[in-house]
């Protein structure tokens, strides 16, 4: 009960901490213009990830780094908060604007509550996805926090080719104040709060009454937000937001090329750590937004220039102390745009397609372009263009965004293979395309003054569209869904629900135990995250095989080859969840590694198959260290195996 009223506590420090190092940005780079509290927030938080990478290439993260990092970030919010003059009406009129509270600003102080829920809902959370989330995604923050840094882990397939690890820094903040449990209150909370805050900001600034932004607001809460795992979802959508916002802002000028490119690269790179699969789309917003900002200037084509060459050069710069850390782990400063590393396909082991290169992707782009969300976005854009006039007016934000998502999100599905569960991953960005495309028709005079008689009664098209985004006849049971799951977590953490107990986390102490300090540990267990990786370095294989050193892990030639590589990857110990399969049970998943259609889930799942099969042949022909009859922890070298002399 007190952890769950003291994290949100924790959470707002992190979000005020934000705002201020986002201020601090505002009046080192842009003296005499101000940008919204929302925009800074996601500056500073972009800012963090900045920091992080920094921290994690000298192995410098630890509670006392982000607590000074955050108590600084709190004190410039409460010196600039403080120092302006806080009155109860210009807060009033700020956020909700002149007018006395009607029936439009009555929705938005109910859609407030909502977010409130959702927060709320969102500090207590043991809903995690059990294969990503158990062997990488509460692994990265946690080795952070007790190492130092994201550490080398050349076996896990995730650290290699998901991020390069901004969200798990920023992760590894909430963790700082709080525990595992709390996770989602940076992502769907402290994020949610940051999308909302810009979002509106850029609603008023474009002169949308009261009723219209609530409508908007109602209209992104109300969009699908599928949350997989604890991997990167709206901290994504706060920073395309952020990034659009800012190619958008008339504070841009031709005079300052330097802290524009250093703003431009502090988001876009930002943005490139939390996961891989926003690079392409990124960088088609950036390269796109330059060469409308050269095509329509002709007085300032040297200066767009130097601030394009500028802002490539910071971005990369940002990215490097991520991409060094990468590449000391698993062979790739960037996967798999600098090469592959270690990934399995690097040894010929195709993951990916099945059959001709050619078939498979005329069939995913196939599957890809026709999903609602991408046609909705292609069928808005093209009104838009339609209606806009033909001169090219500043960096054409809206177009790049529309333009990436449209030629980003193919690239995407390329490069994740297709197959399930990849149409979450455009949601970040697509939900944020919408409603800015929603926006710009709700305030183009144009169309509100019927000049444009065709496009104006094509506006019930439009609504249509957003209808049917957010979900049609299945939005009650969606949303009934959704909040019966908030409250439960709301329940859950006033009652002191437990996700981890005293007695798990006694059991993996005793276990790793039985291992001499600094030996290395090959982790093949249900819950690797409770581990000290302090006392051990450990390593954390998600997909056996997918990624490891060369010449790649030899699961198909048997337990001994197997044995004999890890060996001579200097793994001597291995500990293995034998009851209960690692949470990865033949039961239950076995019907994936039979099937045809999903090349990538197929082959991961047969390899995994394949190394606890192994694995239970070594715990049988080696002396078992530790064995209290859920985990076993075998010596690869120990008497047994060397009295058969085999080296």
């Amino acid at each position: 009960m007190s952890q769950f009223l003291l994290a949100p506590l924790w959470a707002m420090c992190v979000l005020l901490s934000f705002i201020g190092w986002g201020a601090a940005l505002e009046r080192i780079l842009f003296p005499g213009r101000r940008v919204d509290w929302g925009q800074r927030a996601a500056w500073g938080m972009a800012f963090a990830v900045l920091v992080g990478g920094a921290l994690n290439v000298t192995e410098s993260i630890s509670r006392t780094s982000i607590g000074i990092f955050v108590t600084l970030g709190v004190l410039v919010w409460m010196a600039g908060f403080f120092g302006s003059g806080f009155s109860k009406t210009s807060w009033h009129e700020r956020f909700f604007g002149p007018r006395k509270i009607g029936a439009a600003t009555a929705c938005l102080i109910v859609l407030l509550g909502v977010v409130v829920l959702e927060f709320a809902g969102n500090v207590f959370s043991y809903d995690f996805f059990e294969l990503d989330d158990y062997h990488a995604y509460l692994v990265f923050p946690e080795k952070m926090l007790q190492t130092g840094s994201l550490g080398n882990d050349p076996f896990n397939e995730r650290r290699l080719s998901s991020a390069l690890g901004g969200q798990s820094y920023l992760q590894a903040m909430i963790l700082c104040g709080s525990g595992w449990t709390h996770l989602r209150m940076l992502d769907p909370g402290i994020a949610l709060v940051i999308v909302l805050g810009c979002l509106w900001s850029y609603l008023r600034e474009k002169k949308l009454s009261t009723g219209k932004s609530v409508f908007l607001i109602a209209l992104f809460l109300l969009l699908p937000k599928p949350e997989f795992n604890v991997s990167s979802n709206l901290t994504a959508s706060a920073l395309f937001l952020s990034l659009f916002k800012i190619f958008d802002w008339e504070g841009l000028r031709p005079a300052s090329p330097l802290p524009n490119a250093f703003m431009i690269a502090l988001l876009a790179s930002a943005l490139c750590t939390l996961k891989s699969t926003w690079i392409a789309v990124v960088f088609i917003f950036f390269v796109c937004s330059y060469l409308f900002y050269f095509w329509g200037t002709r007085e300032n084509r040297r200066s767009c220039l130097r601030e394009f060459m500028t802002s490539s050069s910071l971005t990369v710069a940002f990215l490097l102390p991520w991409m060094i850390s990468e590449y000391e782990s698993s062979g790739t400063f960037l996967y798999p745009i600098l090469g592959k590393g270690f990934h399995c396909s690097n040894y010929g082991d195709s993951s990916y397609y099945h059959g001709a290169f050619f078939p498979a992707l005329v069939t995913i782009l196939k599957a890809t372009v026709m999903r609602l969300y991408l046609v909705s976005v292609a069928a808005l854009g093209a009104l838009c263009f339609i209606i806009r006039p033909r001169k090219v007016m500043g960096r054409e934000a809206l177009f790049s965004f529309v333009i990436a998502c449209l030629v980003g999100t193919p690239i995407l599905a390329v490069a994740v293979g297709g197959g399930a569960g990849f149409e979450r991953y455009p949601i970040p960005y697509i939900n944020i395309a919408i409603v800015l495309l929603m926006a710009w028709f709700l305030s183009e005079q144009r169309i509100l003054d019927g000049s444009h008689t065709w496009v104006s009664r094509s506006m019930p098209v439009v609504f249509l569209i957003a209808g049917l985004l957010v979900g049609g006849e299945g939005l009650f049971y969606r949303i009934k869904g959704k909040y019966d799951v908030l409250i439960g977590n709301i329940l859950d953490g006033i009652g002191g629900r437990r996700f981890v107990t005293d007695q798990q986390l006694a059991h993996y102490r005793r276990m790793q135990a039985s291992v001499p300090p600094r030996e290395k540990i090959m982790a093949r267990l249900d819950r690797p995250f409770l581990l000290d990786f302090k006392r051990n370095p450990v390593l954390v294989p998600d997909w056996p095989g997918a990624s490891s050193p060369p010449p790649g892990m030899p699961l198909s030639e048997g337990p001994e080859a197997l044995a004999h590589y890890l060996i001579l990857q200097s793994i001597r110990y291995v500990a293995y969840s034998y009851k209960n399969e690692a949470g990865f049970h033949k039961a239950t998943y076995g019907k994936v590694a039979n099937q045809d259609e999903l090349v990538w889930p197929r082959n991961n799942t047969r390899n995994a198959f394949l190394f606890q099969d192994c694995l239970q042949e070594l715990g049988r022909s080696r002396v078992r260290i530790y064995d209290d009859g859920e985990i076993f922890v075998i010596d690869l070298m120990s008497a047994h195996f060397l009295e058969k002399g085999i080296e």
